[in-house]
């Protein structure tokens, strides 16, 4: 990663946004060895100093606290003087020598809080072990929101009185049923007994064996092959094509929704058509790769291509973009009215199909990356059956799901089989409008445009051919973006806003009056350069000049071209300067000429 160097100050701090995962560090320009460590929950302010000492270098590297308790003014004079002492072979701060402590009460041992108890579990069990971020949000939501009463009660008081946990559990039922009930209750069966470990006061019952535990049952949600046909044509009138991808991928693959919407272009193997998923349900220790079959994989490419049209920033890096803070899809629930099957309904109909294909318990196991009982199938090794046997069973599947569509007769079954396919971006796009009429004519100007706008190279109709299966795989790359090649850096709304502090309404604002160059890359998608851009404002004069070339995007190209008469100058740099009215002028003089 490159290094980031930056003068600390509160505002600069707080553009850096915490690390996704691991640390990462921004240094200060004015002050050598003065940084900021960022990680996924704290910024801390740290310096880095040596000292020489009977000819030896003794290197030092100390916190001095963290943005929100400390300012960085204060950290910075800090810092200045810590530095100062490490150079003249001093300890960075006068230390007076501790007391003794004394030695603690054995004989009345302070209880712990439920607080305190679930605090350790989460550090010392759940994140050490590499549990899933899910899992471990699961586990906090039962204890602050589903226990938030408890939060300072004595572990030891609920064990000797169950009474109470019973009680809890009856009331979490009333309100707020019976699963969450018995969900909360396993979160806190499980503090409990690790508290134990190290508390051995506790009783040796769990009082939550007090309870009586509600009846849970499996729901039975899947689809059977003649509601395949049904459900596609939902799925067909769908209005967002990249999402209507998302879920046809849902259930080609059989993969839990969670591990799909973060799933990146870094973990896609086109060469040995696999998906690798890291983080899955269970943590990185459960990681495994998902064989693509050939629907699968033309599926894919539609998702990228769409992507790239409608969410050019942030298909840089997801495979189901969106428009979000993460850049990501995030939520993937639907109005059942509208699709009846989703998510982990999707899930369950993998797992009946592959039953109706005669794939054996053991391949779809692997497949949908359940753990294998028995140790027999523990001798397994999973990978040396990726790329041929189960990519076969995949590929079975795939043709059965597909078979169920082509021997239907619904109302589009013939442009819904046109669609599944082709791997153009504007098959999905085109056949998925509400007047339900087909696609447009190969030679109608709107499906050029929209391939034009988007800078994406796709194909110009829509290939019908041998069964779907037979069919060769299409070329998976697709053209680059160029419109970074003249405008420069780009940002979409929501990297504007994570990043600058720029809302979505200020930015509507600001584009409904020209006063901020929007650039159209997809069907109703903008971005913006952030050469515009002065402290999180757009510079002054951009409203004349747009209004004078009469388009944003031909004023931008004419602001980030050298100019005559400003002796070879950018006319940006020159607005930026201060001096609009000369540039207003100089595009008042060149766009009339035209």
């Amino acid at each position: 990663m490159p290094v980031l160097r930056t003068s600390l100050t509160d505002r600069e701090i707080a553009k850096f946004p915490l690390a996704s995962d691991g640390q990462y560090v921004v240094r200060d320009k004015e002050l050598k060895g003065f940084f900021l460590v960022i990680g996924k929950r704290t910024k801390t302010f740290t310096i880095h100093g040596e000292s020489w000492k009977n000819g030896k270098r003794k290197p030092v590297h100390m916190a001095l606290g963290v943005v929100g308790d400390i300012t960085a003014k204060e950290a910075r004079l800090k810092a200045r003087d810590c530095l100062s002492r490490i150079a003249r072979g001093l300890p960075p701060i006068e230390v007076d020598e501790p007391a003794e402590p004394a030695p603690p009460e054995l004989s009345k041992p302070i209880s712990v809080t439920l607080n305190e108890a679930w605090e350790r579990y989460r550090e010392a069990h759940l994140v050490r072990k590499g549990r899933s971020t899910r899992t471990i949000e699961s586990y906090g939501d039962h204890v602050v929101r589903m226990l938030a009463d408890w939060k300072d009660i004595e572990l030891k008081a609920l064990g000797e009185e169950p009474g109470l946990v019973a009680a809890k559990h009856d009331g979490l039922t009333k309100s707020n049923g019976p699963y969450i009930a018995n969900g909360a209750m396993r979160t806190l069966r499980a503090i409990y007994n690790h508290a134990r470990k190290s508390h051995r006061y506790l009783a040796a019952d769990n009082p939550v064996d007090a309870i009586d535990w509600n009846q849970e049952s499996r729901r039975d949600t899947g689809m059977g092959l003649k509601a395949l046909p049904g459900w596609f044509e939902e799925l067909y009138a769908f209005e967002n094509p990249l999402r209507r991808e998302f879920h046809l991928f849902t259930l080609l693959s059989g993969c839990r929704p969670g591990a799909l919407k973060v799933a990146e272009l870094e973990h896609l193997d086109f060469a040995r058509r696999m998906l690798h998923v890291p983080a899955p349900k269970g943590g990185a220790k459960k990681a495994f790769d998902i064989p693509l079959s050939r629907p699968m994989v033309r599926c894919l490419i539609r998702a990228i291509r769409l992507g790239r049209m409608m969410h050019p920033v942030e298909s840089e890096r997801w495979i189901f973009a969106a428009d979000s803070l993460s850049g990501h899809l995030v939520e993937q629930k639907e109005d059942r009215a509208v699709l009846s099957k989703w998510g982990n309904d999707l899930r369950q109909t993998f797992r009946t199909i592959g039953q109706a294909a005669e794939i054996s318990p053991l391949d779809i196991h692997i497949l949908m990356n359940h753990a294998l009982q028995g140790v027999n199938a523990g001798y397994i090794t999973k990978s040396a059956l990726l790329e041929d046997h189960l990519r076969r069973q995949q590929e079975r599947i795939s043709r059965t799901i597909l078979q169920a569509v082509e021997n239907g007769r619904s109302e589009h079954h013939k442009h819904i089989l046109a669609w599944l396919r082709s791997s153009s971006a504007e098959a999905s796009v085109w056949e998925g409008q509400a007047d339900r009429k087909g696609p447009p004519p190969i030679d109608s100007p709107d499906r050029h445009d929209a391939a034009e706008t988007s800078g994406v190279r796709t194909a110009s109709h829509v290939k019908r051919g041998p069964p779907i299966e037979e069919r060769p795989l299409p070329f998976v790359r697709a053209e680059p973006l160029k419109i970074r090649g003249w405008a420069g850096d780009v940002a979409g709304s929501s990297r504007l806003e994570r990043d600058y502090g720029v809302s979505r309404s200020t930015l509507h604002g600001w584009q409904k009056h020209n006063r901020v160059v929007g650039l159209l890359t997809g069907l109703r998608k903008h971005v913006y350069p952030l050469a515009q851009f002065v402290d999180g404002r757009p510079v002054e004069g951009l409203a004349e000049i747009i209004a004078a070339a009469g388009s944003p995007r031909i004023a931008w190209q004419w602001l980030v071209e050298p100019h005559s008469a400003l002796g070879a100058r950018l006319l940006l740099d020159r607005l930026k300067a201060g001096q609009i009215r000369v540039v207003c002028a100089l595009a008042v003089q060149d766009f009339s000429r035209e």
